[in-house]
């Protein structure tokens, strides 16, 4: 067996358990098996106390924290009469806390300070140059070719002693050990190059300049999570670290790693419980703890997390036999999956692939284990990194989309202007949405990382479902034809790799392999979405089109749960259908349970009865059933007892909700049939939902974003004869797997009703807000719960943009009608195509 699976098979068995491909290790490590097991042993043996109390158990328990001190220094291969470690919360307020007590020189200084960062930084580094501008500081930024330019100059001499080194002007220079958008490990010979001056001339002072002192902050968050840092080699003053991104566990604890010859530089201007030897409370003196650790940690630290280090520094140990073993493996699945990445093009010889490095990935020395790309159709355009990442959640494959919290790195790799950014935002695009495309250019990228528990298998498993369903067929394995000149651009931007043996890529070629069994599971087939879609109706008397109705009417009562069937007319008020997404069900933590993660959810079947004015809960297969009232006030009076019911919250989609508990006999009922403890049925109340400039947005129950969804029968028809190649799926079975409101009869083209922009629904009007833009839920069989592949994958190889089905409505409101009913076989009209 690969020593790599049976590393995984012995120490992550919940990987395999639940089949997941996990390609996320730079945004969050995986705490292994045996790691946990000693962490609860321990909890479990042992009583710890507070460390500023002076019992036994607290002192015991003060002795247990300095001693994990003393084992992250030996992972640094350093120890304190070197450097101080003071616990965070992680690597971002580990640099905050730098920033909150920096040195700087006085306005008045014959020498201003600077702060020099690499615009290559993650988020938090930006906001370090943000806190400073008020400050007497020199803010200047450094493009990622001017950084290359300045430490790659010829050698500076060695500055003459300083007379009065306590006159000098502390300036400070932050930059990553590792870029966490391509992987670049930038060199750690700038940490001395940067003492020794090298940013000087471009801060406009003289070349050797004895005025300044140089210090180097170093955020290391992302290459400790494969790479050992010597401290004994490399000498940052400060280091940021957070320990979830080495070992998984625990969460929220992070370091600061402060060079004991540098402590002079930190000033503390704030003090908390812990951290002075005295203090007097009308503030006229106080005076603060000798250690750093002691001075810089307010208050009581994580101490029960801080004492879980230890497991986790020993299991990776035992894991892996060490750092240097993990970073030798994960660079080499990297390199592994690059290569592919690199090689793939479509039938037509067009790349599959556009990929952000900065290095040729020739060595581990020089790139981590991170590969970033953005996918490419066979006509050039770019496939948005949603329909990548949602046919990924499909295949249980998690990676990471968007810029990873580092604007700089995304800006420089996909050539995007300040100009296109604010243009970008503007447009309604944020960090973080789901806007993966706007004016055909991506917002992001898609990124794998590897880390310790990673194997071969986890890259192929990519790697298949890209060719599958992203690749024209047969494809085509050959280098790019422009690798030459990429390659020798790649070596410039990384110094030393001008010399280094370059990877042996094979050469240009048609693929060998032609696996029937892929060409048949092949995405993409000749069925490309185009705007000539086949007639699926024919044409009426008038030559006008076939006359359009309502065929169907359903609503969800219970959030996520099965539809119900209205039979002849509904009651139509300001959010929706009346009752539609009125309720849902949560877990203990107040999330909203959804068949995303609870298919079984489907087999609840929510019935209106309006005769006795109830909800009625039945159960696929289960006799009996559970009822609440649907009158407001009567559900209030039967679940308080006569009294005020207090209200909760949830959240749906980011907004707060206001909801009300249905009582303990439909708790009781649901948790029973689904086998899960402490879950609740609870009512809407009052939805609070905001844009970002505080305006109210569309009125809402417990919908996702419309108030009502619109499907066309001629593009479920459309849709069935594609999926039918793979599964054979009925009509019925295909719609109701979109879960609409409205379906219609077939327009005389599949998808013609994403261009519509207004209808009239019998005397109503309704104005398109958008189209539906599909998750993988629609891969559930809402008859049996099973979850397979499609239709999800059927779309997304066929739409050209966004998976997309159906259409959101909103009402037109029309004081002159006052009461608003839809009737089955109401007319529907394209009022404005």
């Amino acid at each position: 067996m690969d020593p790599l699976q049976e590393r995984r098979d012995k120490y992550f068995k919940r990987l395999q358990v639940t089949g997941t491909c996990y390609l996320d290790h730079a945004g969050a490590g995986l705490y292994s098996d045996n790691q946990i097991d000693a962490v609860r042993k321990d909890l479990i043996y042992n009583v710890f106390g507070n460390p500023h109390s002076a019992n036994s158990v607290s002192l015991r328990c003060r002795d247990s924290v300095d001693q994990v001190r003393n084992r992250v220094l030996k992972h640094f291969n350093t120890t304190a009469d070197e450097y101080s470690v003071i616990f965070t919360s992680g690597a971002t307020a580990a640099m905050k806390m730098v920033a909150d007590s920096f040195d700087w020189a006085d306005s008045s200084a014959t020498t201003r300070s600077h702060f020099v960062y690499a615009q290559d930084n993650h988020t938090s580094v930006l906001g370090l140059a943000e806190s400073f501008r008020d400050k007497p500081v020199i803010v200047k930024s450094l493009h990622h070719d001017n950084l290359i330019d300045i430490f790659t100059q010829e050698t500076l001499e060695a500055q003459s002693e300083i007379s009065d080194p306590c006159n000098l002007a502390n300036s400070l220079f932050v930059y990553s050990a590792e870029c966490n958008f391509s992987g670049v490990k930038y060199p750690l010979d700038w940490i001395r190059k940067s003492h020794e001056g090298y940013l000087n001339e471009y801060c406009g002072l003289e070349r050797k300049h004895r005025g300044v002192k140089w210090l180097c902050l170093l955020d290391a968050a992302t290459y400790l999570s494969t790479n050992e840092l010597d401290l004994t080699e490399y000498k940052p003053d400060f280091v940021c670290v957070s320990f979830y991104k080495i070992f998984g566990y625990p969460t929220g604890l992070g370091a600061l790693l402060i060079r004991n010859t540098s402590s002079g530089a930190l000033k503390r201007r704030y003090f908390g419980g812990g951290t002075v030897k005295i203090a007097l409370s009308d503030g006229s003196f106080h005076e603060l703890r000798d250690s750093m650790h002691e001075r810089f940690e307010d208050g009581t630290v994580n101490y029960l997390a801080i004492l879980s280090l230890i497991h986790g520094f020993s299991s990776i140990n035992e894991v892996t036999g060490g750092m240097r073993n993990v970073a030798q493996t994960t660079f080499n699945l990297a390199q592994y999956t690059y290569i592919k990445l690199l090689k793939l093009h479509h039938s037509n010889g067009k790349r599959a692939v556009e990929l952000y490095t900065d290095t040729d990935y020739s060595s581990h020395l020089h790139q981590g284990g991170i590969v970033t790309f953005n996918l490419l159709r066979d006509n050039g355009e770019y496939i948005g990194f949603m329909e990548v990442l949602n046919l990924a959640n499909l295949h249980n494959i998690q990676l990471r989309t968007g810029c990873f919290c580092n604007p700089g790195a995304c800006q420089r790799h996909l050539k995007l202007t300040n100009e296109q950014l604010l243009a970008n935002f503007e447009a309604g695009h944020v960090c973080g949405d789901s806007r993966d495309l706007l004016n055909g250019h991506p917002t992001g990228a898609v990124r794998v990382s590897f880390g310790y528990s990673s194997t071969q298998c986890d890259a192929d498993k990519l790697l298949d479902l890209i060719i599958r369903c992203f690749v024209t067929k047969p494809i085509i394995e050959k280098l790019p034809d422009d690798w030459g000149l990429r390659l020798k651009k790649l070596n410039r931007f990384v110094p030393g790799l001008q010399n280094k043996e370059k990877i042996n890529l094979p050469q240009n070629g048609v693929s060998e392999k032609k696996d029937q069994k892929n060409e048949e599971a092949n995405c993409l087939s000749d069925k490309s979405f185009v705007s000539s879609f086949p007639r699926m109706v024919s044409r009426s008397r008038s030559g006008e089109g076939p006359q359009l109705h309502i065929k169907r009417i359903f609503l969800y009562p219970i959030k996520s749960c099965a539809y119900f069937e209205v039979e002849s007319s509904w009651i139509i008020n300001e959010t929706g259908l009346q009752f539609d997404r009125e309720w849902m069900i949560i877990d203990e933590r107040g999330v909203a349970l959804t068949q995303k993660y609870e298919p079984r959810l489907c087999f609840i079947q929510p019935r209106v009865n309006l005769r006795t004015q109830h909800l009625e809960l039945h159960y696929k297969d289960h006799h009996g059933f559970c009822r609440v009232p649907l009158n407001l006030a009567e559900d209030n009076s039967i679940n308080s007892g006569g009294n005020n019911v207090s209200l909760c919250q949830s959240k749906v989609c980011g907004d707060n909700i206001t909801i009300r508990d249905c009582g303990e006999d439909v708790a009781l009922w649901l948790a029973k049939l689904l086998d899960r403890d402490n879950i609740r049925l609870v009512r809407h109340i009052q939805r609070h939902s905001k844009n970002n400039s505080g305006i109210n947005k569309l009125p809402l129950t417990l919908s996702n974003q419309g108030q009502y969804l619109l499907i066309n029968m001629a593009s479920v028809q459309w849709l069935r004869e594609l999926v039918a190649e793979s599964i054979d799926l009925t009509e019925e079975n295909l719609m109701h797997r979109f879960r609409c409101n409205f379906v219609i009869s077939p327009t005389e083209k599949p998808m013609e009703e994403l261009k519509w922009t207004e209808l009239k629904i019998g005397n109503l009007k309704f104005k398109v807000d958008s189209p539906c833009t599909r998750c993988p839920v629609i891969c559930v069989d809402q008859k049996t719960g099973e979850k397979i592949n499609e239709p999800f994958t059927t779309l997304a190889a066929n739409l050209k943009g966004k998976v997309q089905f159906g259409i959101y409505l909103r009402l037109i409101e029309d004081s002159l009608i006052s009461q608003k009913i839809i009737y089955v076989n109401d007319t529907v009209e394209n009022i404005k195509p």
